[in-house]
């Protein structure tokens, strides 16, 4: 089931166990991911705000993780570098603009 632009889900028991950093970054405010993603996941003492997505993409299912790292203390509307998390890079590259579509 589609909800947003290929996005299937957003924080729906999503696994995101497996995936990790592969240099793919996000720039923008948590306001602005929260208005196009929902209600982060709340972190802990390294992340702040956190997505756990799946996208459908040519037929398969692609997760990934997007979350701010070690950014501290951060304001909703501070613009800041946000970790695209997957299995791989071109993954990552493939949520990336699923999400820019949603915030554009």
């Amino acid at each position: 089931m589609e909800t947003k632009n290929g996005i299937v889900c957003v924080n729906c028991n999503v696994s995101v166990a497996g995936t990790a950093y592969h240099g793919v970054n996000i720039h923008t405010t948590p306001r602005k991911l929260t208005d196009a993603l929902g209600k982060p996941i709340c972190g802990g003492d390294k992340v702040n705000y956190e997505w756990d997505i799946k996208v459908e993409h040519d037929g398969r299912e692609i997760v990934a993780a997007v979350y701010d790292w070690k950014e501290g203390n951060i304001g909703l509307d501070d613009e800041i570098c946000f970790n695209i998390g997957g299995t791989n890079a071109s993954d990552e590259i493939i949520v990336k603009g699923y999400i820019e579509t949603l915030l554009d």
